[in-house]
């Protein structure tokens, strides 16, 4: 039996006879298909990243060539290269350039103006006599460690020369004595750089001749 289209269930015969009950029988009615989900769109893409028109996936950039990435790196070696090559060369030059003699000074001989070999109250004046070993140029003279009351006036002796006279001025009044001294003699080379030779030198200093006779 079936009400409103829908079979209804019969009871079973009391001698257990289930072929004897009519077969239940229901309705194949075909399921419909669902409609399809909009997708949301943004930029012209569907949120799976498909494109709203086509419903095809969007082409993915095509990378850069690998040489168009070496370029750089080609033009920075070559930049480093050509800075790194003088460097490099200037090195090598300092490096096995011999180094330049330095030269020297040697101070061959002094003597005083005066045969007695002394310097009195006033101007007084000593030879002093130099040689110049692998340079050329200027060379001044100075003494050092003078007593109180005498003083000493630095002479350059010229390039083409190799003597100098020197003026000593001792003040009236300087007590006689003796004194050791060093007689300094120097060129002044590139960079502050300088050649220096010394040497001890005996000062002999006297009072005044005329006061001496007076006494």
């Amino acid at each position: 039996p079936v009400a409103n289209n829908v079979p209804i269930a019969q009871p079973v015969p009391g001698n257990g006879d289930y072929a004897a009950a009519d077969t239940l029988e229901m309705a194949n009615t075909p399921l419909a298909e669902p409609a399809p989900i909009a997708q949301p769109e943004f930029l012209g893409m569907s949120a799976t990243g498909r494109e709203t028109t086509t419903n095809k996936p969007t082409p993915r950039p095509t990378p850069p060539a690998a040489t168009s990435r070496k370029l750089p790196m080609i033009i920075g070696g070559a930049a480093f290269v050509l800075v790194a090559l003088p460097c490099i060369a200037c090195l090598l030059m300092y490096l096995f350039t011999p180094a330049k003699k330095k030269g020297s000074i040697e101070i061959t001989k002094t003597q005083y103006a005066n045969a007695n070999n002394v310097l009195k109250p006033g101007y007084n004046f000593i030879h002093v006599y130099i040689k110049r070993i692998d340079f050329a140029g200027p060379v001044t003279i100075s003494f050092k460690d003078l007593p109180a009351g005498v003083e000493v006036q630095p002479k350059t002796i010229p390039a083409n020369n190799d003597r100098g006279e020197v003026r000593v001025t001792v003040s009236h009044g300087t007590p006689t004595q003796t004194k050791q001294v060093r007689l300094v003699a120097e060129h002044e080379l590139e960079k502050g750089d300088k050649i220096v030779a010394e040497i001890p030198f005996a000062l002999n200093v006297i009072d005044d001749p005329n006061k001496l006779k007076k006494r």
